[in-house]
């Protein structure tokens, strides 16, 4: 969709479908930094994709579309005006930012604070239809571990009847305080 450091004259919105943001390191790595999903397990409502800027918008990553999706293309100026003019609109825009912050809180904790086990036990608490509904290689690369760990933190929680698998494979929690505790500072 577009690539780092790209200048933008819009807001992208995603409507439906699946987005993912990464960066490239400077070894040319790519790394996953973190996705957006139109259904982020109960929220339903639509979800800015590039940055916010009041001035000049310049993206932070590469955007790439994980699956069909429908995006919504504001122009940027216009946007901002009626932002001006409206203080619910203004609102819900400045909740789109408030999201935002929230997924880079989470980047921090994932990539700096959190171990493995941390990681995918935020994971499971926070986002598990996205777990369920992704495959276990794209989970690993996501949380920047290797797939032979993700199947021994899984193997261990559910040894330790943390978590189970149902008929279809599907993580289901079985004890959520402890998965919580986890991954609390």
């Amino acid at each position: 969709m577009f690539y780092e450091g790209q200048k933008m004259e819009q807001f992208l919105f995603l409507l439906s479908g699946s987005v993912s943001i990464d960066k490239f390191d400077r070894f040319g790595n790519k790394k996953y930094l973190y996705g957006i999903h139109s259904r982020q397990d109960d929220r339903d409502d639509f979800l800015l994709i590039n940055d916010i800027g009041f001035e000049e918008i310049k993206t932070f990553g590469n955007a790439s579309i994980l699956e069909d999706s429908e995006i919504l293309s504001i122009d940027a100026k216009k946007l901002l005006e009626s932002a001006k003019r409206d203080v619910n609109f203004f609102q819900n825009l400045t909740k789109q930012i408030i999201l935002k912050n929230q997924i880079l809180s989470e980047i921090i904790n994932r990539d700096i604070i959190f171990d493995a086990m941390a990681k995918l036990a935020y994971m499971l608490d926070k986002h598990l239809y996205r777990f369920n509904s992704t495959q276990r290689q794209e989970i690993a690369y996501q949380l920047n571990i290797q797939p032979e760990t993700l199947s021994r933190i899984l193997k261990k929680l559910k040894q330790d009847e943390i978590i189970k698998a149902d008929d279809d494979g599907n993580v289901i929690i079985d004890d959520k305080a402890r998965l919580q505790e986890i991954y609390k500072i």
